[in-house]
């Protein structure tokens, strides 16, 4: 699994606010003094984006009061501090001009920002961000990730891609941590969950890539496994670890009539195979594989839950229907080039070129979720075989690792089909639509240095 790199530089930079008093401790001072500069370019957002904050129930739009516009820094839509913080009632922003700190204050909180340093300082502790206050030298006016000043400061911000709109809700996300304190810290089997501040802080090696070693480490036991009726597994039940997998795909021993105009990147509405396959729960295959993938994940060792049995691909390949290539060319022209990420475009264009043969298996193999990945690489799946690829709603293809960026720009996705690739072939497989954004909010626990066996993981925050 790669892991992404955080890039370090240097920057000198002046900035004019209104000075005030102080806000940032001289503990923050002293730990923003010792963290290494990174300089991100400042660029214009050409788009529009409309800006709402909820109040007493009703949307209330407030960009067309902000003066500085919007600016994308490291692939994340920023906001002017200033023209945010005034958007925002009894919010308050103070500049120190000595050391070069941007302080927020609002409902008895406050968060201090360095200029081009990847952190901030909130609730009396340094937490690491990928991209740091930035400023435009054109206006000499600070720009942050809208989200993450909103987050930071308790509110849940909803974006509407279609609409174009970001929604901030206030106290919607303490409400949520709030329900996180009710959930257990410690598993079934007796293990201790450690708190955000009670892990160790994120080591960088000398290629700037975040330490594995680094990594508190907790092993699911059997007791922290809870088998449900429909199929479905949940780890750490009652913590704030739970996560639960999809339910496996209904058994069928024959697959349904594949619709005449059935298409690889628009939706199939009354596709009947949808969420059936022949190879799920209760083949033998399929069971022994799965049993295998629990007994290595209470044995801390995920190295093949990624992938099946490739025989069982090849045993079934006459439940297939082949796409021929002119067909795929001719449905080439329904693919969403502009939404698609640059990886998912290249490396599927070519392995379709290259591949002797491409199938629809939809109804043949089961593709439903078992696991969750969230590290360096964004918040992702792992599914019962290896999707290299997402192919979404919109009918855009994405390679999986590339999720993390897609919804920096884009918000929330649906992924329709999945696609893999085997030495037999190019398999896609339509599924029950799953939001990326509704199975990342299913885990509660959010920290940076936590891993849940060498590869599950419930880590890194964005």
């Amino acid at each position: 699994m790669k892991l992404k790199k955080v890039l370090l530089g240097a920057l000198i930079a002046s900035q004019i606010l209104t000075a005030t008093a102080l806000a940032a401790t001289d503990e923050a001072i002293e730990e923003f003094k010792k963290a290494p500069s990174l300089k991100q370019e400042v660029k214009k957002f050409k788009d529009e984006v409309k800006i709402f904050i909820m109040k007493d129930g009703e949307k209330q739009r407030v960009d067309q009061k902000m003066t500085d516009g919007l600016r994308v820094v490291g692939g994340r839509t920023c906001v002017g501090v200033r023209d945010l913080v005034n958007a925002i009632e009894e919010a308050k922003v103070e500049w120190d001009g000595t050391n070069h700190i941007v302080d927020i204050t609002y409902a008895g909180k406050t968060i201090s920002y360095p200029v081009g340093k990847p952190l901030m300082w909130a609730d009396g502790k340094a937490v690491t961000i990928d991209v740091p206050a930035q400023i435009d030298p054109a206006i000499s006016k600070t720009f942050l990730p809208i989200r993450n000043i909103a987050e930071t400061l308790g509110f849940k911000v909803d974006w509407d891609n279609k609409a174009k709109e970001v929604v901030l809700t206030a106290g919607t996300l303490n409400e949520e941590k709030a329900e996180q304190s009710n959930l257990a810290w410690v598993t079934a089997s007796g293990q201790k969950i450690p708190k955000p501040e009670e892990l160790p802080k994120t080591k960088y090696g000398k290629d700037k890539t975040l330490d594995p070693n680094s990594l508190y480490k907790i092993f699911p036991k059997a007791a922290d496994l809870t088998h449900n009726p429909d199929g479905s597994l949940t780890y750490f039940k009652g913590t704030v670890l739970e996560y639960t997998t999809q339910a496996p795909f209904k058994k069928v021993d024959n697959i349904g009539p594949r619709p005449s105009n059935w298409s690889i990147f628009t939706s199939n509405k009354n596709d009947t195979r949808v969420g059936t396959a022949i190879v799920t729960k209760g083949h033998p295959e399929y069971d022994k594989e799965m049993e295998k993938m629990e007994r290595l994940c209470l044995n801390g060792d995920y190295s093949s839950i990624f992938s099946l049995n490739d025989n069982i691909i090849n045993e079934y390949k006459n439940q297939y229907t082949e796409i021929s290539k002119e067909e795929y060319k001719k449905q080439h022209k329904n693919l969403n080039r502009k939404k698609s990420s640059k990886n998912g475009l290249y490396e599927a264009d070519f392995l379709c070129k290259s591949m002797d043969k491409i199938y629809d298996a939809t109804g043949s193999l089961n593709i439903s979720v078992i696991g969750y990945f969230n590290h360096e690489t964004g918040k992702n799946l792992i599914f019962s075989y290896d999707p290299a690829y997402y192919i979404t709603k919109d009918g855009a293809i994405i390679d999986w690792l590339d999720a993390k960026e897609y919804t920096k720009k884009y918000g929330d996705f649906i992924i329709d089909k999945v696609m893999i690739s085997k030495a037999s072939g190019v398999y896609f497989i339509d599924i029950p639509d799953i939001s990326i954004k509704e199975k990342s909010n299913s885990v509660k626990y959010n920290c940076k240095t936590l891993s849940i066996g060498n590869y599950y993981s419930a880590s890194l925050a964005n």
